[in-house]
């Protein structure tokens, strides 16, 4: 069975920001506008994550590997998410052991990876670098030459990223080395989230690198979640 619609921001995630686990609140930041929705139809596109028919049949490989895998992840954070509420809930002061911890790491990580922003990121660079490259050489200045990256491409190198073993572990790794904290909303305000749910904030600036890696010095990780 193929899946059409496949979504960068977890359906199981999504879920806990409704009331009857389907239904939520939307607002279309382009234009402003507000609006009611399934879960099911926000957060995702077409084939978003499906690998060129033609090759990987070639190579005996499903074509919607990538979206299968990320949905046998989605279950196994919504289950770690459980334990976190329980235990919370049942006074354990030993909300997140080492485990658990790294689970919840291994799925932010993956989140931040799968998102329509990073793809654009991508995409933002690969153009930077090919410009950059072509005003490098005197004889191809002023010159049409550019550099794109089409979106069959964009999403087989996004794809990669998401199943490299040694970048999630770097990453994994980075995310682990933070202080963790975790807090609990009393004010009765609705929490809200995004298309790119996992939100950094840099809170030091050098002028010649970048300063939103998730090892950055003074780097600040936020990622909301409701019961």
């Amino acid at each position: 069975m193929r899946t059409k619609q496949q979504h960068f921001v977890s359906q199981s995630y999504l879920r806990r920001f409704t009331s009857d686990g389907k239904t939520i609140q939307v607002l279309d930041k382009s234009n402003l506008r507000t609006f009611t929705s399934n879960v099911r139809n926000i957060a995702g596109e077409t084939g978003f994550y499906n690998l060129p028919t033609e090759g990987a049949e070639a190579l005996g490989i499903d074509p919607q590997v990538a979206e299968k895998a990320l949905s046998d992840l989605e279950q196994s954070f919504d289950a770690a998410v459980g334990t976190v509420l329980e235990r919370a809930a049942a006074g354990n002061l030993t909300v997140l052991d080492a485990r658990l911890r790294r689970n919840l790491a291994h799925f932010l990580v993956v989140q931040d990876l799968r998102t329509r922003e990073k793809r654009s990121t991508i995409r933002q660079v690969i153009e930077k670098v090919g410009k950059a490259l072509a005003e490098s050489y005197p004889d191809l200045k002023g010159s049409a030459i550019r550099a794109e990256a089409n979106e069959q491409w964009l999403g087989l190198f996004q794809t990669a990223q998401l199943f490299n073993p040694e970048m999630l572990r770097m990453l994994t790794s980075a995310l682990l080395d933070h202080i963790w904290f975790l807090g609990h909303s009393c004010t009765g305000r609705v929490l809200y989230t995004s298309d790119h749910p996992f939100v950094r904030r840099a809170h030091y600036q050098q002028p010649h690198m970048g300063t939103l890696g998730l090892a950055s010095p003074g780097i600040e990780l936020v990622f909301s979640c409701t019961i």
